[in-house]
């Protein structure tokens, strides 16, 4: 059976620097089904190796993503049977990081790459709706989150929400999302106090090194994550604007040099609070490089929909000339101290 071991901090391993590489990437679309769990990621493991050209042996680790103490995500029992059923005896490693816990599972993944320890790894997300009743208890369960998230958002907008305002948000992000062959689309109600209908996805990628990887089109430039201490006194719009400010600097790049930015907007005025934050106009507003996927909102699957921004900045990417970079961004919605970023660039 599977080695479960929980990762914690960075490993370094190797002396000299290792690149690293997305050889594939994919996703369910996102919508109640009759699958099972298991067969929802087989199905996208299968496709994708064989994509790939490499085996299940070829793969040395996986990390497997959950969220939300076990509500969503992959269930504890699972996280033995998933990697075991790809491949005896291989690597396994846990990562939690709230509903956001998809992206956040793609840095672990990196870090294991950078580090040398292992040349390949196989990220894993998925969520499957078992309960008949989920939609009531997730209203109740997100009550306090909705109710932060909507506080978030009044304080560090930059734009009066008014009630046009918001009609627009959702009418830019509808627009978006109906474009998006992953999502399944239904008109929902312009109240954003709502809870986002949760629905089953499951995501799958592989990153390896240059060394051996395949295929070498999509380079992983920058991963960070960072945790502040919950504080009311601090302006906790820090921990992306930091972030990313790190990401900026160590890349010596300005945010208008990436080409699209795929953020985890819960509720869909987050995101323009997310992109004013890291120097852009605005979101659905104002800046169409954000979110062109349509957003979280209509694809809502903790922790797939966090996992599905690096997704749809791959999608994105492939579309575009060499030298093109995407960035995802996730934010745990819980108390938004926790923030992932990825930044991938089209090298071929």
């Amino acid at each position: 059976m599977a080695i479960r071991k929980r990762y914690a901090g960075r490993i370094r391993v190797s002396e000299k620097p290792v690149e690293a590489f997305i050889e594939g990437i994919k996703i369910s679309k996102f919508e109640r089904t009759k699958k099972n769990i298991l067969d929802l990621v087989r199905e996208i493991f299968d496709s994708l190796i064989s994509e790939i050209k490499i085996k299940p042996d070829d793969i040395e680790a996986f990390v497997v993503a959950n969220s939300m103490g076990g509500l969503f995500g992959i269930p504890e029992y699972m996280r033995y049977v998933i990697p075991s059923s790809f491949g005896m005896h291989k690597n396994f490693f846990e990562v939690n990081c709230e509903d956001a816990g998809g992206l956040c599972a793609v840095v672990k993944t990196f870090d294991l790459v950078k580090s040398g320890l292992f040349s390949r790894v196989c990220v894993i997300s998925a969520n499957k709706i078992n309960l008949k009743n989920i939609d009531e208890i997730a209203d109740i369960v997100f009550a306090d989150v909705v109710q932060n998230i909507s506080e978030f958002i009044k304080e560090h907008s930059k734009k009066n929400l008014t009630e046009k305002v918001m009609k627009d948000i959702y009418s830019s992000a509808l627009s978006r999302a109906k474009n998006n062959p992953f999502y399944h689309v239904e008109q929902k109600s312009q109240d954003f106090s709502k809870i986002p209908k949760f629905l089953d996805g499951a995501g799958v990628a592989i990153i390896s090194s240059g060394d051996i990887a395949k295929k070498k089109e999509l380079k992983i430039n920058f991963v960070g994550e960072r945790t502040l201490v919950f504080d009311d006194e601090k302006d906790n719009i820090n921990v992306i604007r930091s972030l990313m400010k790190d990401a900026f600097d160590t890349l010596k790049i300005s945010p208008e040099d990436i080409s699209v930015y795929e953020v985890y907007d819960f509720v869909l005025p987050l995101a323009e609070v997310i992109a004013q934050s890291i120097g852009l106009s605005g979101a659905y507003l104002s800046d169409e490089r954000v979110n062109q996927s349509g957003g979280v909102f209509f694809s809502c699957s903790p922790p797939t929909s966090s996992f599905a921004r690096l997704f749809e900045v791959v999608r994105f990417l492939k579309e575009k000339k060499k030298g093109s970079m995407g960035c995802a961004i996730s934010l745990s919605t819980r108390d938004f101290s926790h923030s992932s970023v990825v930044i991938v660039e089209k090298v071929k």
